[in-house]
């Protein structure tokens, strides 16, 4: 007669977790669901003991539910306000946006950039700290200052504030023009040292430098819109010199 490879195990399983397997006959091995069984038959349980078991199986299913719930809310709010900050970027939609809105819009994905930024930047950063004998190259003092520019940004843009305007403009101007260069350099087929480049972005594929340069630019071009600029009170040349600054830092700097 051939052992139960369950039977010895189950031993130290609680009531619950036997109960649990029984009741879930169909999750697991017909090996386990008889050992299981076995186990629950050898205890003599009393009929308050399988309800007391029966209560924290209960108990335990609707923990679970509600985790799921929890996580299902959770899913649904990032992708709506995913949707919400990425709604101005779509250049194909029937009712224009407000002022107001794409300066919220632009705000939450200026928001989103940062945290999706901010895990790997802060690592890196401890890195540094502790290596004494490193040297700070440009390229990283640009890639932390872009990064703290862009966390102020955020706030003063949505605050409506004229220095929120700057900073999100020189951010989206240097990282275009560093997305921009990039992209010549992969279709060209030259081969030049961007640092920065893996430094702000993840090292992604040459179509997601064009969706990201086509990203990026255009939430550009709505930044420099006039009705966004005389929110801002910003002039026409006062928009060209913010740019002309931050290409010429970010190519000096990459």
């Amino acid at each position: 007669m051939s052992v139960n490879p369950f039977s010895e195990q189950y031993q130290s399983l609680s009531n619950t977790e036997l109960l649990e397997i029984v009741s879930r006959a169909v999750d697991y091995q017909p090996f386990a669901v008889d050992a299981a069984r076995q186990e629950l038959k050898v205890r003599q349980l009393t009929a308050e003991q399988i309800q007391e078991a029966k209560r924290e199986l209960q108990f335990k299913k609707q923990a679970k539910e509600n985790k799921k719930h929890k996580i299902r809310a959770i899913e649904e709010k990032v992708k709506s306000t995913g949707v919400s900050a990425l709604e101005v970027l779509n250049p194909i939609k029937k009712e224009k946006p407000t002022t107001d809105k794409s300066i919220n819009y632009i705000s939450i994905f200026c928001g989103l950039l940062f945290l999706i930024q901010l895990p790997g930047k802060f690592n890196f950063f401890k890195f540094m700290l502790t290596q004494n004998h490193r040297k700070w190259e440009s390229s990283t003092v640009l890639d932390f200052s872009m990064l703290f520019i862009l966390l102020i940004g955020a706030i003063l843009f949505w605050r409506k504030k004229i220095l929120g305007w700057v900073f999100v403009a020189a951010y989206f101007a240097a990282t275009t023009c560093i997305l921009a260069f990039t992209a010549f350099t992969e279709l060209t087929h030259k081969s030049y040292n961007v640092s920065i480049l893996n430094t702000i972005f993840e090292p992604i594929s040459s179509f997601g430098i064009i969706v990201a340069f086509l990203l990026y630019g255009y939430t550009l071009w709505a930044i420099c819109k006039k009705d966004m600029r005389t929110i801002y009170k910003v002039s026409k040349d006062g928009m060209y010199f913010t740019l002309a600054i931050a290409a010429v830092l970010t190519l000096y700097m990459m």
